[in-house]
């Protein structure tokens, strides 16, 4: 067995040099988590950062094996080292503050998130659940929850001039308050059909109708846990998603409109208010946007990979301090020296409307903040 551990191979993907993504070349689904990464694997590379990236390990066996463990919850198992998903079949530990290992003998493409999530923290960065443009050398941050229109409101503003496409739905910020693109692929639904129309005529396959998405979604988590008994099946259904498909940023937008970092000017928060007339900007404090934007991206990781992360505090080997903590101190550090606001949006708004009406108020946003200038020693997209 120890044999075969020292001539395992690895594919490598530099993230930022803040992660080194090290995936094991015998994992069977390692076209899944690359995929799952879209332009990240490509696009970026190593930049001039301070400090040494963390080492994140995705390790394939053949069989997980839980002997000597002890169940304490609901798929939940420790021994006096590891964290064990009994659910989608990982061993996660931690072998020093500046690595992080995954075992498992499933796809587990749940926990790919997560754990960027968990090594982004120890470089003092994080994930947030958000779209983001720049725009005269400036980031626009639009962080929010999914489906309030994020994707439409980016799509519409990439076809002015000046916008470059930083992220979709997730991007990485530091405590310093530099954003870094994180171009995964964007995840169309057939109500995306009017925005990216040759997007879904390359793709010519049959859509669930969109009256039909929620009684869909609904019955897709009760079917999961049953289809996950076959990691090759499970595989295929998300392949060929009748309910929405992915698509690289470089494809939809092409790689100019494709941008690497840029220092964070402005967050806006993007709601949707019932009673709200028309589109109206309000301010926000760092700390009101901190604690909002961590709750929208705490919330859109799958929560029983959050759970094992509490089995690991409760074990000693993860400290709430440098998680939870550390994450609040993060975001309200970056976003100090940004303009914050709050956009509330008409709740039947609808997206196709949606640039038309926000992008002067967006530009204004960018436009109250700091000016900020990059750093000219580090390079550019």
């Amino acid at each position: 067995m120890k044999e075969a551990e020292q001539v395992n191979s690895y594919s490598t993907v530099d993230i930022h040099d803040l992660i080194v993504l090290e995936t094991d070349e015998s994992f069977p689904w390692l076209a899944d988590w690359e995929g799952a990464l879209g332009d990240l694997s490509t696009f970026c590379g190593s930049l001039t950062h301070s400090g040494s990236p963390v080492r994140l390990r995705v390790k394939y066996v053949r069989r997980l094996k839980k002997d000597g463990t002890r169940q304490i919850g609901s798929g939940i198992a420790v021994d006096g080292e590891s964290v064990f998903d009994l659910r989608y079949r990982a061993r996660l530990s931690t072998p020093s503050p500046a690595s992080i290992t995954i075992e498992t003998d499933n796809p587990c493409l749940e926990w790919l998130k997560w754990i960027l999530q968990l090594a982004l923290l120890r470089t003092d960065a994080t994930l947030v659940h958000a779209a983001a443009l720049e725009w005269d050398c400036g980031a626009l941050i639009i962080p929010s929850w999914g489906g309030v229109g994020k994707t439409a409101l980016s799509a519409g503003l990439l076809k002015e001039a000046g916008w470059t496409f930083l992220a979709d739905d997730l991007v990485i910020i530091s405590r310093e308050g530099e954003c870094y693109g994180f171009p995964k692929p964007l995840i169309l639904y057939p109500y995306h059909r009017s925005l990216f129309p040759e997007e879904f005529a390359r793709r010519k396959r049959v859509m669930t109708p969109v009256r039909w998405l929620s009684p869909m979604a609904r019955l897709a988590l009760i079917a999961k846990p049953l289809v996950r008994r076959s990691p090759s099946l499970l595989q295929f259904l998300r392949k060929h998603n009748p309910q929405s498909f992915a698509a690289r940023p470089s494809q939809v937008f092409g790689e100019s409109k494709l941008s690497l970092h840029s220092p964070i000017r402005s967050v806006v928060w993007l709601d949707r208010v019932g009673n709200a007339p028309e589109p109206a900007l309000a301010t926000l404090s760092s700390a009101d946007m901190a604690s909002r934007v961590m709750g929208a991206t705490l919330s859109d990781f799958d929560e029983h990979c959050t759970q094992c992360i509490s089995a690991g505090m409760g074990l000693g080997i993860l400290h709430a301090d440098d998680i939870y903590a550390r994450w609040q101190r993060i975001l309200e550090n970056a976003f100090r020296n940004a303009a914050v606001h709050k956009l509330n949006l008409p709740q039947d708004l609808a997206i196709t409307s949606l640039t038309l009406l926000t992008k002067d108020i967006l530009r204004k946003s960018l436009e109250t903040a700091t000016p900020v200038r990059r750093d000219e020693s580090w390079p550019t997209a």
